[in-house]
């Protein structure tokens, strides 16, 4: 069974309708980091920031279309706006009004600021900001989110009610660099990890996500013991990358559980 993620995935890009709008970021981006707006009153109850299973996907502008790394949500024709706008009107128009304390039948509500979100900017700070409307679909994920620049070649993406995507753009030509060195690759699930960006990242949050929870006084034999069980089914899987994948989904649903 295919897990995924609670943000959503899109694996196949399609579509060849032209950007309308210049000014629009393409190519492909890389997710380094979530933030989560810190003052939401269900912020307990939401996918931690840098969970496994949103740091180092993959997020592509191509074709026309919009992708997020690899499964499910796509948009194949999709619309853009670019404008000079406050960095606090990008967060009000993308994430509205929001509910800060519902205790003891309190109520209140405030437009997020880039602090919430541990942007480093002001809320005047102008930025161009690119709004995205799907085309093939009014209901798509990707209908009124925006990207920004905030700065050091890095992009903000909004996303569901809660997040920003933080990016930075990958060179299509870039090597593909999963937790292990694809020079030494041997068996055929490494060498189909080591073909494929998207996997690639896979990997490596896996990787990280057990290096932590390791560190944080998870290192007994038992979870040594797991985690070589979970490879030996990712690599029964041999080249087969839809079987790779729903490992990798699941191993990281797992572990973010840890």
């Amino acid at each position: 069974m295919r897990i995924i993620p609670a943000i959503g995935l899109a694996l196949v890009l399609q579509g060849s309708v032209a950007w309308a709008d210049p000014a629009a970021p393409t190519g492909l981006f890389e997710v380094i980091e979530t933030h989560r707006d810190i003052a939401i009153s269900n912020a307990a109850a939401s996918e931690p920031e840098n969970a496994p299973q949103t740091v180092n996907r993959i997020v592509a502008f191509e074709q026309g279309g919009a992708t997020f790394d690899g499964d499910a949500v796509v948009c194949q024709k999709i619309e853009s706006k670019t404008e000079s706008l406050p960095v606090e009107g990008v967060l009000r128009k993308a994430f509205g009004e929001r509910s800060i304390d519902q205790r003891e039948n309190k109520r209140r509500t405030r437009y997020p600021g880039p602090s919430d979100f541990r942007l480093k900017m002001t809320a005047a700070t102008k930025v161009p900001a690119t709004r995205f409307r799907c085309l093939d679909n009014d209901k798509s994920e990707w209908t009124g989110r925006a990207i920004f620049p905030i700065g050091n070649g890095q992009w903000a993406l909004t996303w569901n009610n809660d997040y920003l995507l933080i990016l930075r753009p990958v060179a299509p030509d870039s090597p593909i660099r999963p937790s292990f060195d694809c020079s030494k690759a041997t068996s055929p699930t490494e060498r189909a990890i080591c073909s494929d960006r998207n996997l690639a990242g896979w990997d490596r949050s896996i990787s990280d996500a057990y290096s932590d929870h390791v560190k944080n006084g998870g290192d007994s034999e038992a979870v040594r013991t797991e985690q070589r069980g979970w490879l030996a089914e990712r690599d029964a899987c041999a080249a087969d990358k839809a079987c790779i994948l729903d490992k990798m989904q699941l191993r990281a649903l797992n572990l973010s559980k840890w």
